[in-house]
């Protein structure tokens, strides 16, 4: 009987451990400033703001978290974006994202938001569209 009172404590200890740890760590995320540009597609500037978010936060939440006005489609790649402060490409154009003034490899739900990070949204021409 001893046995099982001392394990349900030890089990109760170390539950309550995990749960501190688990708080100091998500607590552990600073403050970023970060610039957000938004280019229409004939490159006059829609918006241009300095924001912040906490580090590590996906672009596509930092924004969300700012206000800021998105349109998006859910596909099996993440969050596509349809629009974004007022800007909506037309047909054979889409919305790139440029981190730090080069094309992104990623999309705005995978890219994340750090220190003095910089993101661009274009309207550009999709390649070989014929429409």
């Amino acid at each position: 009987m001893k046995q099982i009172v001392v394990l349900l404590l030890l089990a109760a200890l170390f539950s309550g451990c995990a749960q501190v740890q688990e708080q100091q760590n998500s607590g552990n995320a600073q403050p970023a400033n970060f610039s957000l540009t938004v280019l229409d597609s004939e490159n006059n500037v829609a918006l241009e703001k300095e924001l912040s978010a906490f580090g590590g936060t996906s672009l596509l939440e930092a924004l969300r978290e700012n206000s800021i006005q998105l349109e998006t489609e859910q596909s099996s790649y993440g969050a596509f974006l349809t629009g974004i402060a007022g800007v909506k490409p037309a047909q054979g154009e889409y919305i790139a994202i440029y981190a730090g003034g080069a094309y992104a490899e990623k999309g705005v739900s995978d890219l994340i938001v750090e220190e003095g990070s910089e993101f661009e949204f274009r309207v550009e021409k999709i390649e070989g569209f014929g429409g």
